[in-house]
């Protein structure tokens, strides 16, 4: 039954494509599918090789469904990994493993949500979108200051152009939002709920699963996209307000609730899902902003520091194969909390921040200072990863203002809050600029 089952990936030893002849039909297929501008994309990252390969190909739906048959329940796909995340009777585990086509099967083995600062009121709202002549960052001057945003600003960028793609808890951008976020409907080109599986990310009290029923589901979501995006004049300017956004539904929201493994699955699927978006609508600059990280979890085995290696976690695979796609990959490092503090901060490093090919996000004070307090040992966590590289690859503010979301229609209250997840969000919206 139920109480019996266990999470694990299945991972298959092809896609179902034999010979050399076969596998040069799927690869030249798939790229004739591809648009020019995911091909320009990819061969910024992968010059002098091909711009499709094995990663690409489908996961071989016959071996899907053999599993099924076992009596397995699939809970996500990936072709990157080219396996199946399930659910399973641990007394099934060795019929499935010794299925020809199993190449291995690993048991399925974030950091905590910011803390409200202080409060304060806005006011005013100019419409963005083209480059006013005159921004007044108001609060939120600091934050972009640091890192030379109103000169880039002053010089047209504003990340047009430019596809961000946020993973994280829901969004409340469209009804009755924060006024920082009022233009945001116009410039989210797709958007995926991948804990509902449905295209609301949102706070949707009639069609989430009673257990993602909850009004503060979206908040951290939409904090971090006011940071990226917001634009409320004397108030909250992001750094990127001119981008477009594809928005995922990833990381499901509880007070003091640990992480859960399905959690993995979702980040997984969602960014092959923001490949698949950029190939179909057309872009050729692509980020994929995370401002998560994990390392325990409540129903699975948590990953130890050596597991933070690159190379071994399926979030971090995902991250670099995500690279190798062309797409710029920005994520959190990590955060020492009261809750779980620490005095090797340099061991606190979350997955997939240890990925070798994107930019795992560190925090600083307002001074440049790295965000850390001995005593009791919290702040930012650090490198180096656990074969030695170093991290994190930028700093950015770790206390940031941000929208104040739940306060009701059309509020312009602000907040601040502290994080990685605050310095992700602004690295994110920096590299749309440099972009």
């Amino acid at each position: 039954g139920p109480l019996d089952e266990v999470k694990i990936w299945v991972f298959f030893s092809d896609k179902g494509v034999l010979t050399q002849d076969e596998y040069r039909k799927a690869v030249r297929d798939r790229e004739s599918a591809l648009s020019d501008r995911t091909k320009a994309r990819r061969l910024k990252a992968r010059a002098g090789r091909d711009i499709v390969d094995f990663f690409d190909l489908p996961v071989n739906q016959p071996y899907v469904e053999r599993i099924e048959q076992l009596g397995a329940r699939v809970l996500a796909r990936s072709r990157w990994l080219n396996g199946v995340s399930v659910s399973v009777s641990a007394g099934l585990i060795p019929e499935i493993e010794r299925l020809p086509f199993v190449r291995e099967i690993r048991k399925v083995v974030a950091y905590r949500k910011e803390r409200g600062l202080r409060t304060e009121k806005g006011r005013g709202f100019a419409p963005p979108r083209k480059t006013p002549l005159y921004i007044d960052y108001g609060v939120s001057w600091d934050q972009l200051e640091q890192l030379n945003v109103p000169e880039a600003h002053a010089n047209g960028y504003t990340g047009q152009g430019v596809l961000i793609c946020m993973l994280d808890t829901g969004f409340d951008y469209m009804y009755g939002p924060h006024k920082s976020l009022l233009h945001i409907k116009n410039q989210v080109v797709a958007q995926w709920d991948f804990i509902n599986n449905d295209p609301v990310t949102w706070y949707d009290s009639e069609n989430d699963t009673i257990d993602a029923r909850d009004k503060e589901q979206p908040y951290h979501g939409t904090r971090m996209l006011s940071i990226v995006a917001g634009y409320l004049n004397n108030q909250l300017i992001g750094p990127a307000f001119g981008a477009d956004f594809a928005l995922c539904k990833t990381e499901w929201y509880r007070d003091g609730g640990e992480d859960i493994i399905a959690e993995e699955h979702w980040w997984i699927a969602a960014s092959e899902w923001a490949d698949s978006v950029a190939d179909t609508l057309g872009y050729d600059r692509v980020i994929i902003s995370s401002s998560l990280g994990y390392r325990t979890w409540e129903d699975s085995t948590d990953y130890g520091y050596v597991n933070l290696d690159g190379n071994t976690t399926p979030l971090s695979i995902g991250a670099d194969i995500a690279a190798s796609r062309g797409i710029l990959v920005v994520t959190a490092i990590g955060n020492v909390t009261l809750g779980n503090p620490s005095t090797r901060p340099d061991t606190c490093i979350k997955a997939p921040a240890d990925a070798d090919s994107i930019i795992a996000v560190g925090g600083v004070d307002t001074a440049g200072a790295w965000a850390w307090n001995p005593d009791p040992g919290t702040g930012s966590a650090i490198g180096p990863t656990a074969d030695g590289r170093t991290k994190p690859e930028l700093m950015a503010a770790w206390v940031c203002v941000v929208a104040h979301p739940g306060g009701g229609d059309y509020v312009d209250s602000l907040q601040a809050v502290g994080g990685t997840s605050c310095a992700t969000a602004l690295v994110s919206g920096v590299s749309a600029l440099v972009w």
